[in-house]
């Protein structure tokens, strides 16, 4: 659905066309050329809201954050 608007990073393996370690700023910057967009985020709360406040550092505004609640 999300196609090449999805980037996939593992912090547990490190696996050939995978991006590995944590997100964080400077990996937002090197990957998304374009902060007015729409992002999904989805994954363990800690993970989100430390992302979502990276993005808030990023000025993406809090409205074009969507994240998936279990």
């Amino acid at each position: 659905m999300l196609g090449k608007n999805f980037i996939n990073i593992l912090s547990d393996q490190k696996l050939a066309k995978y991006n590995y370690g944590f997100i964080t700023e400077e990996f937002l910057k090197s990957v998304i050329n374009d902060f007015n967009k729409i992002f999904y985020l989805c994954g363990p709360p800690p993970m989100m809201d430390a992302i979502e406040k990276q993005l808030a550092n990023l000025q993406v505004n809090e409205n074009s954050i969507v994240k998936e609640v279990f």
